[in-house]
């Protein structure tokens, strides 16, 4: 009688090896991308870029940039070469631009005064920089930090005949309109400059809840529908 032939009873599978797991693949083996040798790179470079561009230097910046491009190119090959720094140098590089921008655009929209203290160019002025004397070119119709001022010699609508300080708590909307308008009418009553002139009227600026720490001042104005010219202050001249 033939016997029959049996396979293996028990363990692995044939073919597969019975202990431990196969070797890793090391890199640089088939199937592995080739890792980088050699030295860390520098990363003066980006020390570069990053002076350069916080350094306030025209040319500085311009060195920068070019120095910030090199090393965010050469950080393509995924090793460090301070591309993090070489950024932080580009924002500095941004930074001064966003200030020569600020000063050169936006400083000529402001008014400027001369060592007297009069507005001898038209602009916009903080209320809180306004002066008794300064003229502008239209009475506030709401809420504002900023009024557009003019010479006194040009055309204007209203100006600026006095001012003063609140003080204490804030006592609320109705009270500091109450108080800013009261003492408005106080202080323009006694000036000649304002008897016979049924053209004129008071507007005022009072401060806010929201600024009432910063800013308690109050801003009394004489206005008028048709355009003056001159100064309604005494000394100064009037034109109707």
């Amino acid at each position: 009688m033939t016997t029959p032939t049996y396979g293996p009873s028990y363990g692995e599978p044939t073919g597969a090896p019975s202990y431990g797991t196969p070797y890793p693949v090391q890199p640089g083996q088939p199937g592995q991308p080739e890792q980088p040798v050699g030295p860390p790179p520098s990363r003066a470079t980006a020390y570069w870029a990053l002076g350069l561009g916080w350094f306030p230097f025209f040319l500085g910046w311009v060195v920068a940039v070019v120095l910030a491009c090199v090393v965010i190119t050469r950080s393509g090959d995924g090793r460090n070469h301070g591309k993090r720094v070489a950024i932080a140098g580009l924002v500095g590089v941004g930074f001064w631009v966003a200030v020569i921008v600020a000063v050169f655009v936006f400083r000529p929209l402001a008014a400027r005064r001369d060592s007297a203290g009069d507005v001898t160019k038209a602009g916009s002025m903080s209320v809180l920089a306004l002066r008794v004397g300064d003229c502008g070119q239209q009475p506030p119709t709401g809420p504002t930090s900023v009024v557009q001022v003019v010479p006194c010699t040009q055309p204007h609508a209203i100006q600026v005949l006095a001012t003063f300080e609140l003080s204490g708590d804030y006592p609320g909307d109705g009270a500091v309109s109450q108080e800013s308008e009261n003492g408005c009418t106080q202080r323009l009553s006694g000036m000649s400059e304002l008897r016979g002139r049924s053209d004129l009227r008071l507007t005022l600026l009072h401060p806010l809840a929201s600024r009432w720490q910063q800013n308690k001042t109050v801003v009394c104005m004489a206005t008028s529908d048709e355009p003056m010219t001159g100064s309604l202050l005494a000394g100064a001249g009037v034109a109707s």
